[in-house]
């Protein structure tokens, strides 16, 4: 049946992030519970609450430093997590040298 469970997924929580302000840049550093590891994460800003916002750039940690910002302007951010997979394959190569 297509419609069967599977298996079912821990409890996880959405990242929270505080800012700091300071001049002419904020701090960003956020906090996640999660059964899994995030190793990525996407920082968007933009102007207004509701308006569009742009990749600004990615970390491999909880922290990011947003500067050259101008003071006494309103700055919406989102953070977004990835759980990169790494692969690592170990091949076995066997090499003989062809002596006839």
């Amino acid at each position: 049946n297509v419609d069967s469970l599977l298996g079912f997924s821990t409890l996880s929580s959405s990242i929270h992030l505080n800012t700091i302000p300071n001049d002419n840049q904020i701090e960003l550093i956020w906090t996640e519970d999660v059964p899994w590891i995030n190793n990525l994460y996407y920082i968007y800003r933009s102007d207004a609450i509701n308006g569009i916002y742009t990749l600004i750039d990615s970390s491999f940690v909880q922290y990011y430093l947003d500067s050259g910002l101008l003071n006494n302007m309103d700055y919406c951010y989102v953070t977004i997590s990835a759980a990169l997979l790494l692969v690592t394959t170990n091949l076995d190569t066997n090499c003989e040298e062809d002596t006839n």
